[in-house]
Parts: structure tokens; sequence; C-alpha cells
């Protein structure tokens, strides 16, 4: 099993994905809340959203995601008063300004004492940077919201592996807490 921790964080990915320089960013910050309504989902995207917890069952494990490419730790695990969201696990060659239904750019985990590599998969997020796409995009009937660092990204996370009594698409997740 080869693991790879590197110090990159996101505004690094988010520039080296839209060749700016690092003085133009400064700051990582997620969007803070969706404005769109997102506590139940049923029909056509109940439906996505299964076929997208399926596709990631087998990275639950942080060296099972690690080994399929999720290589690159950025940051710490990320909290606000309102919520966390946890640990990002990116893949960079998926950062290219398409959203793929089955190609999330990063997984989430959330801090877990119990759990073999002191994680929980928690959820994916897609991530869009804004220079590459003018208009946030849309997946699984969801808006893209602003995030990433000075909210120079489209993003949308999917809490597939922890429930998020916020909703399903919201940013920020009450049962996600760092240490």
């Amino acid at each position: 099993m080869r693991r790879l921790f590197h110090s990159v964080t996101f505004t690094s990915l988010l520039l080296a994905a839209c060749g700016e320089s690092a003085d133009m960013l400064v700051s990582h910050q997620h969007g803070a809340s969706s404005s769109v309504p997102t506590a139940r989902v049923d029909g056509p995207t109940a439906a996505e959203v299964a076929r997208l917890r399926r596709l990631v069952a087998p990275l639950h494990q942080l060296s099972a995601a690690n080994e399929a490419g999720f290589d690159v730790q950025d940051g710490p695990c990320v909290a606000i008063p309102v919520g966390g969201m946890g640990y990002h696990w990116g893949n960079l060659s998926r950062i290219d300004g398409s959203v793929r239904w089955d190609e999330p750019e990063f997984l989430v985990f959330a801090p877990s004492p119990d759990a073999k590599d002191g994680v929980k998969f928690a959820a994916v997020e897609y991530v869009v940077p804004m220079a590459l796409s003018a208009t946030p995009p849309v997946l699984f009937g969801q808006t893209f919201v602003p995030g990433g660092p000075g909210g120079t990204a489209w993003t949308l996370h999917v809490w597939i592996g922890i429930e998020n009594p916020s909703g399903l698409f919201e940013p920020w997740n009450p049962r996600v807490t760092c240490p």
C-alpha cells in the first residue's frame, strides 16, 4: 500500500488547475450554505445518489481511497461553529473544470478514533474552479455554491457516508467535529 501525504492545500490545487499565482488566494474557505432545501431527495435524484453510494463504497477506508488516486490531503480538518466537513483527500487529475457524477474531485473523511485509519468516510465533494466555469454547474438537481479558498470554486458536497441533518447537499455537517 502506498500513501502519499502532501502539504498541498486546496488553494494550491485550484491555483495549479487555473494557472494562477499563489499571491492571488490566501485562505481556505468553503461555501457557507446552499440556498436549496435538501433534507429529502426522491425520484431520479435518489436513484442517482444511490448509484454514487455504490460507486464510492469500496473507498470508505482511507487506505483504499489513497490507492484509488485520492492521495493528496488538502490541509487540516475543516470545521466552523455550525458544523464541520473533516479532512479532504483530492484526486488532482479530476480538477479539470468538468462535472461527472462518477468522478468527484474530493473524498471527505471525518475524524473517528475508533476507525482503522482514524477517520470515517463522510462525503464526496465536487469542485469546479470558477476560472474554468463562469456559471455554477448543476449536478443531482443541485446548483453548486461558491466555496474553496476565497470563494474561487464552485462546490457541491454530497453527504453519503455520515448523515447530515442540515441536508444531503449542505456544505457543513453539524455531526462532524475536528480535534
